[in-house]
């Protein structure tokens, strides 16, 4: 058996960023699913990163507010379940108006045009972006700490 490549610099630093966005969007949104309104505890599955446009097609706007949620989700091999994630990326017309509800109607196009405008993720701007999540999220926690 072929040993493992190791993720590249730029992939570490995409996971990274996603796992630092997703705890920042827990923070500011809650525990529960945008969509459908479940709450983590009650899933079988942590809540997901939820791109309304897609990452790898808008990758200008991967970690922009306005093109994520948090959704309940399962693993591919589980993909039948009625997870609102999986749902929009296998029967979109059940979860479309909800996106509309929480975005409006004209998200798409305006989702598109910040794309245009939006940040490249080359490794450079990764890394900055990587250490301005970190930051965000160390006063999100030091806030939490503040209000117990």
């Amino acid at each position: 058996m072929k040993p493992r490549k190791s993720k590249s610099l730029r992939g570490n630093l995409l996971k990274q960023c996603d796992t630092l966005i997703r705890k920042i969007l827990l923070h500011e949104r809650g525990d529960t699913c945008q969509l459908c309104g479940k709450r983590q505890k009650d899933l079988h599955f942590a809540l997901s990163l939820f791109h309304i446009l897609e990452k790898g097609i808008y990758p200008g706007i991967r970690y922009h507010r306005d093109n994520l949620l948090l959704a309940c989700w399962s693993p591919k091999k589980y993909y039948y379940m009625p997870y609102c994630h999986n749902l929009w990326h296998h029967n979109k017309d059940r979860i479309k108006p909800k996106v509309i509800e929480l975005c409006g109607e004209n998200y798409e196009e305006r989702l598109k045009i910040l794309d245009k405008k939006g940040m490249r993720t080359n490794s450079f701007n990764l890394m900055l972006l990587k250490v301005a999540l970190q930051q965000e999220l160390k006063k999100l926690e030091d806030r939490g700490e503040n209000d117990k």
